[in-house]
């Protein structure tokens, strides 16, 4: 069987990510300047760790932020909450 790579182009708040189905997203946490905690790992679809993202609450007064990154991306921080 022949394992294909598919490629994919999403708008995000008005830029353009072009990612295949072997991206991997990462949903992250972190308090103040600790180190950052991934809690999802989604691979190869965009709209599901957007989901994951969105469902996290974080308390941005108390020091929580939360981002989406993919390592492998020329700017890895896709989406970034910051107190």
């Amino acid at each position: 069987m022949r394992n294909v790579i598919a490629n994919r182009i999403c708008t995000l708040n008005g830029k353009q990510i072009a990612y295949h189905t072997e991206t991997v997203f990462l949903i992250q946490t972190r308090r103040n300047k600790n180190k950052w905690k991934t809690r999802y790992s989604v691979v190869g679809n965009l709209g599901q760790a957007l989901t994951y993202y969105q469902g996290i609450n974080v308390d941005t007064t108390n020091g929580w932020r939360k981002r989406l990154y993919s390592q492998f991306m020329n700017k890895p921080v896709l989406l970034e909450v910051k107190p």
